[in-house]
């Protein structure tokens, strides 16, 4: 089995394996491509997304403004990271698969083991500016995480969270696609 399936499956892998680094450079090439890349080159960019998320719906990709930071991913992806359709991310965002032992024998610093398990990001979904989403959290669809919430637990669809841990604050209507309205313009509502 190879380090990076060891990882993907959630148990205790070897982070600096060569395998591992190889796909660390491969994602940091494929960026310094993207950020040099003209915003008008939609093609190529396009292809370079795909190559370093793995998949895009390609009748609507990602938009993703330069200078895009990726640490084998700004999110980082030491297992799956499933992104849905129409999301929203304020800056700063964080997706952390990765974990280590909380004890620090085991620990070691580079020479202990990480541990990862995935995160998936439903459809429809706003993350406010500075939300931290933890290792093996879904985000339900039509949700919306808080700006500078950090998501520890599953998070229900069409739900509002927020806070540090993040709770549930508000269901939300699953009637149809949200319209802006007057009181979210008084309430303060940003992506960011």
């Amino acid at each position: 089995m190879s380090e990076r399936d060891v990882m993907l499956s959630g148990q205790p892998y070897k982070p600096w394996s060569k395998e591992l680094q190889d796909d660390r450079d491969t994602a940091r090439s494929l960026i310094e491509r993207y950020n040099a890349s003209m915003s008008s080159d939609k093609q190529l960019r396009s292809g370079i997304i795909a190559a370093l998320f793995g998949s895009i719906d390609k009748e609507h990709p990602p938009h993703l403004e330069a200078p895009f930071y990726c640490d084998y991913c700004a999110l980082l992806d030491g297992n799956r990271i499933d992104i849905g359709d129409r999301v929203l991310f304020g800056p700063n965002v964080h997706l952390y698969c990765p974990s280590h032992p909380l004890d620090p024998k085991e620990r070691n610093g580079l020479e202990g083991p990480e541990m990862t398990k995935p995160i998936k990001i439903g459809n429809d979904v706003w993350v406010g500016g500075g939300a931290i989403i933890l290792p093996g959290v879904t985000v339900g669809d039509g949700s919306t995480v808080g700006a500078g919430s950090v998501v520890t637990r599953d998070v229900e669809p069409y739900t509002v969270v927020a806070g540090n841990p993040a709770r549930t604050i508000r269901r939300l209507s699953k009637t149809g696609p949200a319209q802006p309205s007057a009181d979210s313009c008084k309430e303060g509502a940003s992506p960011h």
